[in-house]
């Protein structure tokens, strides 16, 4: 599964955070929607296409601000989405994978806190061992791990990225 925007809406807390970092760097903040339409490729792309800029000290002040504002409010309105549970459930005989752009700690802790980590065989964040998606490489590397063919994985997830991911 991806996390944002698939089993878990973090939309708001999400846009909160943007808007909070591009106030304290004295820009214009978004809309939730403008926002919302940045997240996807990992938290520095989102900063930096926030910030409209590639300016690596500015991206870096705009990180310091949003990790620092999201991790105190992650949790303000995130929230399963309706039928998560049951999903997590029909498939509960089969190695259920988390693999998002999100990275740690805020993946392990946003799950800890739904009370869904236990649910699956492996997590991966954005910030591991793997590039980031769309790259297929964590995707194959669980499937090789836990000898499935490509013919039996499902990938669930809520952005083109996924198109890209899976093909």
């Amino acid at each position: 599964y991806d996390l944002d925007g698939t089993i878990v809406d973090t939309r708001e807390d999400i846009a909160r955070s943007i808007n909070h970092m591009l106030e304290a760097l004295g820009k214009d903040t978004l809309s939730h929607t403008e926002i919302q339409g940045h997240v996807g490729r990992g938290m520095t792309a989102l900063i930096a296409s926030c910030l409209g800029t590639d300016q690596e000290d500015v991206i870096q002040q705009g990180m310091d601000f949003y990790e620092q504002h999201y991790a105190a409010h992650m949790l303000d309105n995130s929230r399963l989405y309706s039928g998560a549970r049951e999903l997590f459930g029909h498939f509960s005989n089969r190695h259920q994978v988390v693999i998002t752009n999100k990275p740690n700690p805020f993946t392990d802790d946003l799950l800890h806190a739904l009370g869904i980590k236990e649910v699956f065989y492996e997590i991966i964040a954005g910030d591991e061992r793997y590039p980031k998606k769309p790259d297929p490489a964590s995707t194959r590397a669980i499937m090789t791990q836990v000898a499935v063919d490509p013919e039996q994985a499902l990938f669930i997830g809520d952005s083109p990225i996924v198109k890209e991911l899976v093909g």
